[in-house]
């Protein structure tokens, strides 16, 4: 289509310079490549923010675990089963989470004037998307913390009150 194009334009007027054709898919995708090159590197580093997010708290409860073994395995040897010990570390995770959840909406519902500029199809106090958005952090956030909550389950209740 493109050769009989020229070919029409060149009947017309020998003189006209033909620059170069391209579709309508072609110029959309032209004009909103940046657009796509700014969500990727965007969506990269809240990858990144997420994982880094994530060693932290895996960091921090294994640290927690490892500073309550003496505890731990008081609980265990006094009768504690592997699930409230489990259920111990987790609500303990789960708190943590929640703090940084609600800190993290309340900054996001103060700061709606910057974001409504970044926002499409989506207004910047829309309940449903401040509700679920931080649930795939917290959700990923108990993935890590079940680490070392099983970890402190299979404690040795013996060699717990032995170590200092």
């Amino acid at each position: 289509m493109v050769a009989e194009l020229r070919r029409q334009i060149a009947e017309v007027n020998p003189h006209l310079a033909i620059g170069e054709f391209s579709t309508m898919s072609e110029a959309v995708e032209d004009s909103i490549g940046a657009q796509k090159l700014a969500a990727g590197v965007v969506g990269v580093f809240g990858g990144l923010a997420l994982l880094i997010t994530l060693v932290g708290l895996y960091g921090l409860l294994t640290y927690m675990v490892e500073q309550r073994t003496r505890e731990i395995g008081i609980r265990m040897a006094l009768g504690a089963d592997r699930a409230a010990v489990i259920s111990m570390i987790m609500r303990q995770a789960l708190l943590l989470m929640a703090l940084g959840a609600t800190a993290g909406g309340c900054i996001a519902l103060w700061s709606n004037r910057l974001l409504h500029a970044f926002l499409y199809g989506v207004t910047a106090s829309d309940p449903w998307a401040i509700t679920l958005t931080p649930l795939g952090p917290v959700l990923c956030g108990l993935v890590a913390a079940a680490v070392p909550a099983r970890r402190a389950a299979g404690l040795n209740p013996v060699d717990a009150l032995r170590a200092e």
